[in-house]
């Protein structure tokens, strides 16, 4: 049950399309408190990817996101 759950989740994230105001809402909800550890891209050049805590990367722009979606495409 678990693994069709996990493989059905899986699914549906690659099939999403998350776009450049979900993220910036998803990051204005998480509090500095908040221990979130993931992977995820740091948006000031030189891009990287990183696994760190969200909140840690001080300079989140929209201009920046937007750029980087169109340079992942």
């Amino acid at each position: 049950m678990l693994r069709t759950s996990k493989c059905r989740i899986k699914e549906m994230l690659e099939c999403m399309v998350f776009t450049s105001r979900d993220i910036f809402n998803f990051l204005s909800v998480l509090s500095k408190r908040d221990k979130v550890s993931s992977t995820f891209v740091d948006l000031d050049p030189p891009y990287s990817i990183s696994k760190d805590r969200l909140d840690d990367n001080r300079c989140w722009s929209l201009d920046s996101l937007e750029r980087l979606i169109i340079e992942m495409k």
